[in-house]
C-alpha cells in the first residue's frame, strides 16, 4: 500500500543538449527522495543522476532512439534513491538529443 503521508512533487525533464541539468535545487538539511520517473530519449543518449557533491546516485542509463524508462516506487516505503542532506539533484546527459519526461520526488529528513 502506498504511503499517503508523502507529499510528492514533480519536475518536468526537457533537455536537448549534452549538459548537467539541475532538476531539484538543494534545501539546507533536506534530502531529495526520488519515487518515480518516466523519460524518453529521441536518440542515442546516456543519462546519470548525481547529487551536488557530485556523487553518482545510480548506475548510468544508456538509451537507444525512442527508448523509454519508467520506474515507480510509490507502493513501498523505500524511495528509488536519495541524495545526502542539503544536496541538489542533477541529471547528466552526454548527447545533444531530446530527453523528455517527469521526475517524482519528495524533500525531507
Amino acid at each position: 500500500m502506498a504511503d499517503t503521508s508523502i507529499e510528492l512533487l514533480d519536475v518536468v525533464i526537457d533537455i536537448s543538449t549534452a549538459t548537467t541539468t539541475t532538476l531539484v535545487s538543494a534545501v539546507s538539511g533536506k534530502r531529495i527522495k526520488v519515487w518515480g520517473i518516466w523519460v524518453q530519449s529521441a536518440g542515442t543518449q546516456t543519462m546519470k543522476f548525481q547529487d551536488g557533491t557530485p556523487t553518482i546516485l545510480i548506475p548510468v542509463f544508456d538509451f537507444a532512439a525512442r527508448e523509454r524508462l519508467f520506474i515507480q516506487q510509490y507502493d513501498t516505503p523505500y524511495p528509488w534513491f536519495t541524495t545526502v542532506a542539503g544536496a541538489k539533484l542533477d541529471v547528466v546527459t552526454t548527447q545533444a538529443v531530446q530527453l523528455s519526461g517527469r521526475l517524482y520526488y519528495s524533500q525531507g529528513d
